[in-house]
């Protein structure tokens, strides 16, 4: 992201045009590089200092200059290598530049050796929090992936070629902060990275939901040098937003010749914005930008790299007190760290959510949330930050949506706007009475999770209720009504994820009360247990009904398949043609959809699948039945591939053909990665395994709407190759796979 520092330094009003002027007739590239990072022309700079290593390769000094071009430049991917040939040289090397290498590892995912220089630069500047934060992170690197499905996160319309971010809501849309290039009177080319300067845009929101055709923001706030982040106040009527020193038409630099940022006001009269009013904390020697202010107008936050802060730019605050702003107050050690604290953003519900370098994450500037009472800064994970930079978050007063600012992969230009949403799933409960089967109009149905506050609804004449509910969370609730016994319904998170929409019917009782556990005993089990057994559980009934059911259209054939997952039980179905039954452990019964048990395999079954498998033939051939047994195991994958090899092709088959003579049932595929490469990448390649996989069935006619595809990277070894362990090709060759898992159609 080209724009980070932009916080700490603004460059003066100098073309890159006019520097290359100046600095032609200096005989030595290395000297006219230097006279380039005097200027902050860090890209001019990277090409003079190469130049001066290609003329003299034992200039070996100019590696480390190569580098910290590139990380002014927030270039990790090409830092990285010049700051590894630079670790040689002794003599030059400091331990910010030790610290400079282990950021840029951290950014390109190698998080093992990113943590060993942590370490280094640990033991030499024990008194920087930031080696200890961010070793502390990778160490719990996995918990940032947990939350990753929550979110659909889309490119924004409103994005260029050119840099595009931080986003700030006002009047049913947002204005945002590009450098594109403007079709109307371009502005001078920025010489740090021979990018355009730059300007806010409006986009409203479309009756779509979409935001599309930005125009320029108004002509009193946008100049000919850089406007940044906004924030508005007062029903939109007010705004405070960040901007060069530029004053009636004039910049205003600082005593080393830099042109730092600082804070304006403005109104809306008239329908047009007032004459910017700089605030008073602005001062000519330090920025101050990216504002953020409460809903009352009464507290701003923002960055600053003031003197006396504790890193590069800190977040502060100050109050409005009497008409007048206070004197800002630094966050603290709490929010900030050595590094770099910016972006900030104040939710209505007194969270404070920021970008920072400094504490640990997955690598650049990640995206923190805080609470202003008692400042516990937590990182949001992915998929709000990455590898890349993440910054410039904004989110909606529900929490359910927002916007953010990234310089990821798969965007469109430098930095772009992505808009997330949170993935909610549709949940029905249906009461009823246990006895006769009436549905209970009234009951008092009141959910949380964890320590969440309760909500409560009430059932309507189907006995119905309808909620929403966030599929990483486990919840519970509770069922009253006057003359029925209290019932207690558990739905854990991993039913939220897969069954959606979800039906959970729920008997009440007169006459005891009822603890009822939506939850599997092993990792999606729900597609065997949940919606095909009634909540209570009761066997018994399940047996009387299976007494009453007649085997009418029973083939003379059958199909007996069994499934052999790595890390799944095995898993048997029975098909005779209209109904497809799968083995419950919990029952240890051959129960379909409706949950009704298999009229010809009564018994029940052990969860030893030798003895099971016999028992299953032995019932089924006291029947006169022809059986059909086939099994499929799951499959494997090369390592850093994702096509499917051959030895894959006649289990994909034996799939196919499943789901030909199984109408009843759907399909997901669950995919997974060995342990080296990245948590990130391999999570990447597990998607490709399940959509190659996918791909393959797709092809032999398989609707792609009875597969569901879950990828889970390294997260789920079957064995002890984990990071650090050396293991021979056989055994990540077990890791490297995609299971099968069934799930039966109510």
């Amino acid at each position: 992201m080209k724009w980070k520092l932009f916080i700490l330094f603004c460059i003066s009003y100098l073309t890159g045009n006019a520097q290359q002027t100046i600095f032609t007739n200096l005989t030595s590239y290395e000297k006219r590089g230097d006279k380039m990072v005097y200027y902050f022309s860090y890209l001019a700079a990277v090409e003079d200092y190469k130049q001066a290593l290609k003329i003299d390769p034992e200039k070996i000094h100019l590696q480390l200059k190569i580098a910290e071009c590139y990380r002014m430049l927030n270039d990790p991917k090409n830092s990285e290598p010049w700051y590894a040939q630079a670790m040689t040289q002794q003599n030059l090397v400091k331990p910010e530049h030790r610290l400079h290498y282990a950021m840029a590892l951290h950014s390109n995912g190698k998080f093992n050796e990113a943590q060993k220089w942590y370490k280094i630069y640990q033991n030499e500047v024990a008194n920087d929090s930031r080696s200890e934060r961010k070793i502390k992170g990778l160490e719990d690197i996995q918990s940032l992936f947990k939350d990753s499905i929550t979110y659909k996160v889309t490119l924004a319309g409103v994005n260029s070629k050119e840099a595009d971010f931080s986003p700030s809501y006002y009047q049913n849309g947002i204005v945002f902060v590009s450098s594109r290039v403007q079709r109307k009177a371009v502005k001078t080319v920025f010489s740090w990275n021979r990018s355009q300067f730059l300007d806010l845009y409006y986009a409203p929101e479309s009756e779509n939901g979409t935001y599309t055709n930005p125009t320029l923001f108004h002509s009193n706030v946008n100049t000919r040098l850089h406007e940044g982040p906004t924030t508005y106040f007062d029903n939109g009527t007010k705004m405070i937003f960040t901007r060069n020193n530029l004053m009636n038409g004039k910049q205003r630099e600082s005593s080393d010749g830099v042109v730092k940022l600082k804070l304006y006001s403005s109104e809306l009269m008239n329908g047009e914005w007032s004459s910017p009013v700089s605030l008073p904390f602005n001062n000519n020697e330090y920025s101050v930008g990216h504002p953020t202010i409460t809903e009352d107008g009464n507290t701003l936050y923002f960055s600053s790299d003031k003197p006396g802060g504790i890193g590069g730019a800190d977040i502060y605050k100050a109050e409005m007190v009497d008409g007048k702003w206070g004197e800002p107050v630094n966050l603290g050690p709490e929010i900030n760290t050595e590094g770099n604290e910016m972006f900030p953003y104040i939710h209505p519900d007194n969270i404070l959510f920021f970008a920072s370098n400094g504490h640990g994450g997955l690598g650049g500037f990640d995206v923190f949330q805080a609470t202003i009472n008692d400042r516990t800064v937590k990182n949001l994970g992915a998929p709000f930050n990455s590898t890349f930079d993440d910054f410039g978050l904004v989110i909606s007063h529900d929490r359910q949506s927002g916007f953010f600012s990234s310089n990821r992969t798969g965007g469109l230009g430098d930095d772009d706007i992505y808009h997330f949403q949170e993935k909610l799933e549709m949940v029905e409960l249906i009461v009823f009475d246990k006895e006769t089967g009436k549905t209970l109009e009234k009951v008092i149905v009141a959910i949380k999770a964890g320590s969440e506050a309760v909500v409560k609804y009430y059932t309507e004449a189907s006995g119905s209720v309808v909620t929403i509910l966030n599929p990483t969370k486990n919840y519970v609730a509770d069922l009253s009504l006057a003359g029925y016994q209290p019932t207690t319904l558990s739905i854990e998170a991993q039913v939220l994820r897969v069954l959606n929409p979800l039906e959970i019917r729920v008997p009440m009782t007169q006459t005891r009360g009822e603890d009822v556990l939506l939850t599997p005993d092993l990792m999606l089990d729900t597609f065997r247990t949940v919606l095909h057994l009634e909540i209570d559980g009761s066997v018994k009934e399940n047996i009387e009904e299976s007494k009453k059911y007649e085997f009418k259209n029973l083939k003379k054939s059958i199909d007996f398949i069994r499934l052999v997952n790595s890390s799944e039980p095995v898993l048997d179905l029975l098909i005779d043609g209209t109904h497809t039954y799968l083995y419950d452990q919990s029952l240890g019964k051959m129960v379909d959809a409706s949950g009704q048990i298999n009229p010809i395999v009564k018994e029940t079954l052990t969860a030893d699948t030798t003895e099971r498998k016999h028992n299953i033939i032995n019932s089924l051939t006291r029947a006169g039945l022809k059986i059909n047994f086939y099994e499929i195991k799951n499959i494997y994958y090369d390592f850093n591939r994702w096509n499917i090899r051959n030895d894959a092709s006649s289990d994909l088959d034996k799939i196919v053909r499943l789901l030909e003579s199984a109408v009843d049932i759907n399909l997901v595929l669950t995919s997974h990665t060995d342990s080296r490469s990245s948590l990130k990448y391999n999570e990447w390649l597990s998607g490709k395994r399940a959509d190659a996989a996918q791909e393959y069935l797709r092809n032999e006619g398989v609707n792609p709407g009875r597969i569901t595809n879950l990828t889970f990277g390294e997260t789920k070894l079957v064995n002890q190759c984990t990071d650090g362990v050396t293991c021979d090709e056989t055994n990540h060759q077990l890791n490297r796979r995609t299971e099968f898992i069934i799930k039966l159609k109510k």
